[in-house]
């Protein structure tokens, strides 16, 4: 049995000794194992999930450790055999241990209480195999191999009076490979059972056993993400690490932790509120005002950290469900079916490289997942956001500064992170709505079809990175300088 031992620093010498012991009968592993350079915590964390048994060695210092803490709870959370070893006197088990077999070394370590130590793990260890659903069968040595029997006989008898019981209690019992055997067996000797197909019925066995390994290799993979998503100091590696399980397992989340990753990558704390009032839009002949109700607009553009977990998340690009909002969605998908790489990858930048019919179906993705109305900003939206309630030209004020935003006159070339200038704020204070990337807005010309884009972009001279400038463009098409961000009224 593989055994991890979880101490304080000052109990190191007690450690080491009990180490030793257990190394006759078990494989030990502490944690002076750990090499220079490797990721300490990353090496605890797979050494936990690789164990048969946790060892906690009880003292007044490892009760107060915040590492022993660390390690017990991810134990506790991958459902190992915790075993705590009492090695100061006068110290109880506190209340959450006290109901787990133990052993009492703190006289030290004599003859007798050596015996007891090891007869406690095998107490422990026997009570854990029992208590366990999913324990493989007792190993039984022959002496030139190692073979492992189940609880029924390798070649079973066929009986057709009996039969439908008997593998009926084999999956019962999670031993597939004998209802399988059994159900072939009978098939071979021309056994047929009135209103049962047996076909069907080895069909379905052979389901359910490829779903209970699909399941146990899915659990196996997926407590050591959840115990990390847990702590508060691992919970955005341990969310990294769902996205790519989830890939693989994408109906697998039996404790929910997607709603916590989504709040990781998408904090509800990045909304900023705007207050109800008045926008003035000027059209080409005329100034019409419009009065805008209170909302919250998302402090920058979608990066394109976020809009890859919804490319990658099965749930997300590849769901028809998302771009059901209008036909022509739905038929722009079918045509385009996959996006394309944004011209300036990095994490922190905007996403660009997007259709409008895109930048939608990422706020009803994200609406389902944030439980929240989000979507594409109106254009009056956008301008209340920008100006304020000064009418302002520029975010910032009424007169232009290259510093503040990038532009042509930035002479950048590129898009740059989101949060490159938070002096480009707008009163409310939102980052970054003019230069860097134009972005979509949810409405547009109803006889063309066109949407609106505003904020100009990195290429765009400074009459364009106001925030009253309006612009139409095909929502067909995907522009290396057109990102969006997202609203909400709740």
């Amino acid at each position: 049995m593989r055994l991890f031992i979880s101490y304080a620093r000052d109990n190191k010498n007690y450690c080491t000794e009990i180490a030793k012991l257990l190394a006759r009968t078990h494989e030990v592993w502490v944690d002076d194992r750990i090499h220079m350079g490797q990721n300490w915590w990353e090496e605890i964390v797979k050494q936990i999930v690789a164990c048969d048994g946790f060892i906690l060695l009880v003292s007044p210092d490892s009760l107060e450790s915040e590492y022993c803490k660390q390690e017990l709870n991810l134990a506790r959370a991958m459902h190992k055999m915790i075993f705590p070893v009492l090695i100061t006197p006068g110290v109880s088990l506190p209340e959450h241990l006290a109901h787990l077999q133990y052993a009492d070394v703190s006289k030290g370590l004599t003859s007798q209480s050596v015996s007891d130590l090891l007869t406690s793990l095998q107490v422990a260890e026997r009570r854990a195999r029992f208590e366990n659903p999913f324990e493989q069968p007792e190993p039984v040595f022959t002496g030139r191999k190692t073979q492992t029997f189940s609880t029924y006989s390798a070649k079973p008898s066929i009986n057709p009076e009996t039969l439908v019981d008997e593998v009926t209690r084999a999956v019962d019992h999670q031993d597939f490979e004998r209802a399988i055997l059994l159900l072939r067996q009978a098939k071979d000797s021309g056994i047929s059972i009135r209103f049962i197909d047996l076909d069907e019925m080895l069909y379905m066995v052979e389901k359910e056993r490829k779903r209970h390994e699909y399941l146990r290799e899915a659990e196996r993979e997926y407590r050591p993400i959840v115990a990390m998503i847990r702590s508060q100091s691992m919970r955005r590696f341990g969310c990294e690490a769902f996205l790519r399980f989830a890939e693989q397992y994408p109906d697998y989340d039996p404790d929910n932790v997607r709603l916590i990753c989504n709040k990781v990558f998408f904090p509800l704390a990045e909304w900023c509120i705007i207050p109800a009032g008045e926008v003035t839009l000027i059209y080409d002949d005329r100034e019409v005002v419009y009065h805008v109700d209170r909302f919250k607009i998302s402090k920058y553009p979608v990066t394109n950290e976020q809009f890859h977990i919804f490319v990658k998340d099965p749930d997300g690009y590849c769901n028809p469900e998302w771009w059901r909002f209008s036909r022509e969605a739905r038929a722009w998908r079918e045509e385009k079916s996959k996006p394309i790489r944004p011209k300036f990858p990095q994490k922190d930048h905007p996403r660009e490289n997007i259709s409008w019919y895109e930048a939608v179906a990422y706020t009803h993705w994200l609406s389902a997942h944030l439980g929240i109305s989000v979507m594409l900003p109106s254009e009056e939206q956008w301008q209340r956001a920008a100006q304020g309630d000064d009418k302002r030209v520029f975010p910032w004020g009424n007169r232009f500064d290259p510093n503040r935003c990038n532009s042509i006159d930035s002479k950048m070339r590129t898009t740059l992170p989101v949060n490159h200038s938070l002096t480009n704020m707008s009163p409310f204070g939102v980052v970054g709505m003019v230069g860097n990337v134009w972005e979509w807005c949810i409405n547009g010309d109803e006889h063309s079809g066109a949407k609106v884009v505003r904020g100009g972009s990195f290429i765009s001279p400074a009459e364009r990175c106001t925030t009253t400038f309006r612009y139409l463009l095909n929502p067909r098409h995907r522009y290396a300088t057109i990102g969006f961000r997202v609203v909400t009224k709740e």
